[in-house]
């Protein structure tokens, strides 16, 4: 398989994806949960969340609502607590972005 159709592919539950740059500066990676979403997708997913100037990120959480999707970024305790940086959800399809 070549590369750009494995990035086509949907990722399966599981699968880590590639690494990210969370607001902070520091470096994650994305995780496919559940659900079918490539890999391109879901890495667009979480940059888009994360420096999209038009999405409203609401609280010490950053709750955010777009195009379906419903995204969070636990405060420090939480996120060490729950084991991810930042979760995004829709439907059956459930991202997070875990510390490197």
């Amino acid at each position: 398989m070549s590369e750009r159709s494995a990035a086509e592919a949907n990722a399966t539950p599981g699968s880590r994806c590639w690494t990210v740059t969370f607001p902070s500066g520091s470096p994650g990676t994305v995780v496919v949960h559940s659900g079918q979403i490539t890999c391109t997708d879901a890495v667009a997913l979480i940059n888009r969340y994360f420096t999209d100037p038009s999405i409203t990120r609401q609280g010490n959480t950053l709750s955010a609502m777009f195009d379906g999707w419903t995204c969070v970024s636990p405060t420090a305790v939480a996120a060490h607590e729950a084991g991810y940086g930042s979760k995004c959800e829709k439907g059956a399809v459930v991202l997070t972005v875990v510390t490197s």
